[in-house]
């Protein structure tokens, strides 16, 4: 459906592309990152047209992940270009950051819009919650980005490294429990799928685990209280009564 190629690409583009950079393959990473997702959003666009703005975004996020393999062919050659510095890197940098921002907020109301369709009420508070960790920490990473003390930079360095981890981890699990709940009209009654790749699997069925285990803990605690209430009132009649 698209879910499973938005995933892969998720997890190239803001985990693959952090752990690579090291080795000179962080901007490869993205490249591959943002065009996997591009296909992923094109399928799921199909399905409803609220990923639209989503699939649209990634053409300009591709040209700044084509600017920053550049920018490290300008560190790796020394070209010292002055397009991969000063002013011009500035400007990437807050160009980048709103590209981002925007394209998950896109992604998450996409995602949301198709759960209530569906019903899916759960995954849909989850992306409206994930929207505001994106905010957050689209909020922060402005704050850092403009001419502050190092002290100050020093000090919001930790929560801003928190938050980016919380906010792409919390996505990422999104996205698997979409692949795993959400199929086309007509799949419903069909057992799930087995991905290729053995940890999606293992990550898909700890998160349907731990949700069956929230629904029946939820249920129970609804029929406690029930019964608590029924107790209570019974007790309150048969006091009635001896009166």
């Amino acid at each position: 459906m698209g879910f499973g190629y938005l995933f892969i690409g998720y997890l190239l583009a803001f985990i693959l592309q952090f752990t690579l950079a090291g080795l000179g393959w962080g901007s490869v990473a993205l490249l591959l990152g943002y065009g996997v997702m591009l296909w992923g959003l094109w399928l799921l666009n199909r399905y409803h047209d609220a990923f639209v703005w989503a699939k649209w975004t990634l053409i300009p996020l591709l040209l700044t992940a084509v600017y920053d393999l550049f920018a490290s062919f300008n560190e790796t050659f020394l070209w010292n270009a002055p397009l991969f510095a000063g002013a011009w890197l500035q400007v990437y940098q807050w160009l980048t950051l709103a590209l981002i921002t925007f394209f998950n907020f896109a992604m998450l109301y996409g995602i949301a819009m198709l759960a209530r369709e569906v019903e899916l009420m759960h995954i849909a508070t989850k992306a409206i919650r994930n929207a505001i960790f994106v905010g957050l920490y689209a909020i922060l990473q402005g704050v850092v980005n403009l001419p502050l003390p190092e002290a100050a930079r020093n000090y919001l360095a930790l929560p801003l490294v928190i938050l980016d981890l919380v906010w792409i981890v919390c996505n990422l699990l999104l996205l698997v429990s979409c692949a795993k709940n959400i199929c086309p009209a007509g799949d419903e009654d069909q057992p799930t799928k087995p991905y290729r790749i053995g940890f999606l699997n293992r990550i898909g069925d700890a998160y349907d685990q731990n949700r069956q285990r929230a629904i029946d803990t939820t249920k129970r605690e609804a029929e406690d209280y029930l019964r608590r209430r029924q107790e209570k009132r019974e007790a309150k009649n048969s006091d009635k009564n001896k009166k």
